[in-house]
């Protein structure tokens, strides 16, 4: 009986090990090689500041389904991002992060090869928790608002229960993106 109970005692410890391993290898897919080091416990001040931890801690502790970290070249915003990101796929949540000028052109070249970009799309819409890095950092064309707002949508359409998050990062407010 003890063997029994001590065979099933490392039979879950190497699921465990398992699944977190797998975890891993899914943030480093997921989390460019730049910022794979970004946790919330590394955050620095300075450049970071001390009252966007605070509002992203607080995020993650609300009902709120996104947040938008705006501020200039180097201010610490994919930093918050990536860490949020780590927390959460490590405790085992869905997660896609991206660069949206990289996924505009992903899109553009499966368009151009005849594969669906829907797919992608609603890939990316029904992830339990998305980022979005660099909003704006592209040049703003008709395709990509359009993208843009088919992920809200999709975003959007998700029960009430579902609670999905997104994460987006900007240099500049939404207001003054062109297009």
């Amino acid at each position: 009986e003890a063997e029994r109970a001590e065979s099933a005692r490392i039979h879950v410890l190497e699921r465990i090990r398992s699944e977190r391993a797998a975890r891993a290898r899914i943030l480093d897919e997921m989390v460019p090689a730049a910022y794979q080091h970004c946790m919330l416990d590394n955050y620095g001040c300075p450049p970071g500041d001390p009252r966007a931890l605070a509002r992203v801690r607080a995020w993650m502790e609300s009902t709120a389904p996104g947040i938008a970290l705006v501020g200039p070249v180097g201010a610490g915003k994919s930093h918050l991002a990536y860490g949020v990101t780590r927390t959460l796929v490590k405790d085992g949540a869905h997660g896609i992060a991206c660069r949206v000028p990289e996924l505009l052109v992903e899109l553009r070249g499966r368009i151009r090869r005849n594969e669906d970009a829907d797919e992608r799309i609603g890939e990316l819409g029904s992830a339990w928790l998305l980022v979005l890095d660099d909003i704006g950092a592209e040049r703003a064309t008709p395709y990509g608002l359009e993208v843009l707002e088919r992920l809200a949508e999709t975003r959007q359409r998700g029960e009430p229960w579902d609670r999905r998050r997104t994460i987006l990062t900007a240099n500049a407010m939404p207001e003054t993106w062109p297009g």
